[in-house]
């Protein structure tokens, strides 16, 4: 994590998202927010609430932060993630794009702000006293104590809202600004539940709704060889999970079900989030310019001719994204062009288990530091 100086205050420029949590199955998500969620250190609104976690775990995907950046940055109101202005004025100084606080008091703030692609286009966003007296928000606590830094939130966000709507996700609005109470930071000072939810019910300890095969470990086993969508499986292993909390189904058929479910995955098409990993390694090899040789490499490497990468597995996917982020680290594309080369007569498993031309192996860490920077 960086600092930037904003008209002389610091705002975190943060990191990338965790790779080890982002490549996590949602069972281990799930165990993950459990245990994490009984720490004091949390905000309120994550204390004891693992669902909340969960939900600030996927945010963090989304917006391209470290869950820990999103566990402190963005919080639930009434099922809504929010973000705090803080959290907003970072990702938008992250992405490049111009946002300076160019007045600020107790009665008045005004921010100036810019898209990095039209820096002459600057735009003026003021937050005053008198706005917020009309939104009937001066009677609070922190409204009386703290004006100033309210005000600067509220102009925050309504830029953040109006100009850089890509940058946030579509989350434009503060936990206060959705009625939270909240301290002169922005973070909510009670807890705030999120609206209910399958995982949330099972990460709160509730009792899951059961399958519709009611736990027969034979329906299961159909159902995730009828699955067609990865959201499918996850509703499965969601089930499983329930399951083995409850010692619902033996430990062995949990087992082989969440192996079926990750072999029935790696079936099926690859979806866009793996596909656009997969394409960010290419293009670092300068093979997503032309078709016929990107596709050539995708074949050589997974073994099989397509004549698009939509008609890719997961798995396969998956393992083209591996051996293209080798290559890059190994500073060429020749095993991608050229498999049948001198020093590829024999093939090593690489740390995750795959099968990838020799040569071309790479540790998790240094996948973990190339997917960081790609996303």
């Amino acid at each position: 994590m960086t600092v930037v100086p904003v008209h002389g205050a610091e705002v975190a420029h943060y990191g990338g998202a965790s790779p080890a949590v982002a490549r996590a199955s949602l069972p281990e998500r799930m165990q993950y927010a459990q245990t994490l969620a009984k720490s004091g250190l949390l905000p309120k609104s994550y204390y004891n609430a693992p669902q909340n976690l969960l939900l600030a775990i996927e945010m963090a995907e989304a917006l391209g932060v470290h869950h820990m950046t999103a566990i402190n940055g963005v919080h639930v109101v009434e099922g809504k993630p929010t973000l705090s202005a803080e959290l907003m004025r970072a990702l938008i100084l992250r992405a490049g794009h111009r946002f300076d606080v160019e007045a600020f008091s107790s009665e008045r703030v005004t921010v100036a702000v810019a898209r990095r692609e039209r820096p002459d286009a600057i735009q003026r966003f003021t937050y005053t006293i008198e706005d917020a007296r009309r939104a009937k928000v001066t009677g609070k606590a922190v409204w009386q104590q703290h004006p100033g830094p309210m005000l600067l939130a509220r102009a925050s966000s309504t830029a953040a809202r109006a100009v850089f709507p890509d940058v946030i996700a579509g989350m434009g609005f503060t936990p206060e600004e959705l009625g939270a109470p909240v301290d002169h930071l922005g973070v909510p000072v009670v807890e705030v539940v999120a609206a209910p939810s399958s995982a949330g019910a099972i990460l709160a300890g509730a009792s899951a709704q059961p399958g519709p095969d009611g736990g027969d470990p034979q329906k299961i086993a159909d159902r995730i060889a009828a699955a067609t969508s990865v959201e499918q499986l996850h509703g499965i292993a969601a089930e499983l999970y329930a399951a083995e909390q409850a010692r619902a189904l033996d430990p062995d058929d949990i087992a082989r079900l969440r192996e079926a479910t990750t072999a029935r995955a790696d079936g099926l098409p690859a979806g866009q989030k793996a596909l656009k990993r997969m394409h960010a390694a290419l293009g670092e090899l300068k093979l997503t310019a032309d078709r016929d040789e990107k596709l050539e490499a995708v074949s050589n490497v997974i073994g099989r001719t397509v004549g698009s990468t939509s008609e890719l597995t997961g798995a396969e996917a998956d393992l083209v994204w591996r051996t293209a982020a080798a290559a890059v680290q190994d500073g060429g594309r020749a095993a991608l062009l050229d498999p049948h080369g001198p020093d590829d007569t024999d093939h090593t498993a690489d740390p995750a288990g795959e099968d990838v031309p020799d040569g071309v192996g790479v540790s998790d860490d240094e996948l973990e530091q190339y997917a960081a920077g790609a996303r």
